[in-house]
């Protein structure tokens, strides 16, 4: 797991398998400070206004939300019934996180978390599909949207009303080769979202505006690994295990 924090040249990683997130300085290759957890990292999320100092790492049916300046555990929040938590994120320059279990995707206000009253609010269910939700991103183009894969299928809501602004699906007997969304990722200025799936080798490209899907072919023998959009070239980098 990586994630680009809100500071220059910083991110924070964390290896499969292993419960520690590490908050690196690439420039100076040095390790700024480090958390543990009790069980398996699957996401990290930060907050982006510059008067909260938050990060938020999913870690089993947990999230743990650290105060970066105090370099402290300000609050762990459990999900009911332990459900396990497969990805999070901050809302653009707001308080309240997304975040999904395999049933559901909720938003939570972490402004009310001294007092107790965090305001979980229920936000979207699974339409669906069996392999739950397991991958969000908000629309570059449009704040009130959010975009989550649950199997092969990609939806889009908007974050207030939870109302299904858009859905489109693979066909089924393509499901076994792709395998469930596990990585969404929607450029700026575009109306392109691109996908990459758990199974699969190439890269899913979706028209927001046509409601179709293209495949992105690649070279690779394994699996898709990570996606990267950079804005100013407009080109999709894609990397593998190698």
């Amino acid at each position: 797991v990586m994630e680009a924090t809100p500071a220059v040249d910083t991110i924070a990683l964390a290896s499969a398998g292993n419960n520690e997130v590490k908050i690196m300085n690439l420039k100076l290759d040095r390790e700024i400070m480090k958390f543990k957890h009790s069980s398996q990292v699957q996401s990290i999320t930060f907050s982006t206004m510059s008067c909260y100092a938050y990060c938020v790492v999913a870690s089993g049916s947990s999230l743990n939300i650290w105060n970066l300046n105090e370099k402290t555990l300000a609050h762990t929040y459990k999900t009911k019934c332990g459900s396990y938590i497969l990805s999070s994120c901050f809302l653009p320059n707001s308080t309240t996180i997304i975040y999904s279990t395999t049933y559901a995707t909720s938003k939570m206000n972490i402004d009310f978390l001294d007092n107790d009253q965090s305001r979980l609010e229920h936000l979207l269910t699974r339409s669906g599909g069996t392999k739950g939700i397991q991958a969000l991103a908000f629309s570059q183009n449009d704040a009130g949207l959010i975009f989550y894969g649950s199997d092969c299928s990609l939806w889009r809501r908007h974050i207030y009303t939870g109302t299904l602004t858009l859905e489109m699906r693979r066909e089924n007997h393509e499901h076994n080769f792709l395998g469930p969304i596990v990585e969404i990722i929607s450029p700026s200025l575009s109306p392109l979202v691109f996908t990459r799936h758990q199974n699969s080798s190439k890269v899913q490209m979706w028209s927001d505006s046509k409601k179709n899907c293209k495949t992105l072919f690649t070279n690779f023998q394994c699996p898709v690994s990570a996606l990267a959009f950079h804005p100013d070239l407009h080109h999709i980098i894609v990397g593998g295990d190698n």
